[in-house]
């Protein structure tokens, strides 16, 4: 019942904030996070990200579509530097989007080389964020 109530605010409400580091994050449910938990939400979906164990450039899905679903928009206001370990590969994100919920969902990122895929996440990263976006929902 929890998810499905989930689907239906997410589905129903648009909300951005501004992070400290000049990140914008969108979102398609509505958070009440003050600036500290914007920063945490930003540095979790990072290490979300760091942790993928699948990466694909050939995107499964387009943008544009993941954003007509629940997902979590970071648009940076400098491109950002991001470790991915386990994919051998570093890339220089201007906007990453993630698809909710969390444990189905994927990372899209746009960088300068195109836009790329990743999934497969640890599953002590999800459950960072995902408690995270419960705090947020609650204040």
């Amino acid at each position: 019942m929890k998810k499905i109530l989930f689907g239906i605010i997410a589905a129903a409400t648009v909300f951005c904030v501004q992070a400290q580091d000049n990140v914008q994050v969108g979102c398609v449910i509505k958070l009440d996070l003050t600036p500290k938990g914007q920063t945490n939400l930003v540095e979790k979906s990072v290490a979300l990200l760091s942790s993928c164990g699948y990466m694909d450039k050939n995107l499964p899905q387009k943008l544009e579509d993941v954003k007509k679903q629940s997902h979590l928009d970071f648009v940076f206001a400098s491109p950002r530097t991001i470790n991915v370990p386990t994919m051998q590969i570093t890339v220089k994100v201007k906007e990453m989007v993630i698809s909710l919920p969390l444990i189905i969902g994927g990372i899209w990122l746009c960088t300068d080389e195109g836009d790329i895929y990743f999934s497969k996440y640890n599953y002590t990263e999800v459950q960072a964020v995902n408690d995270l976006l419960k705090e947020a929902q609650r204040l």
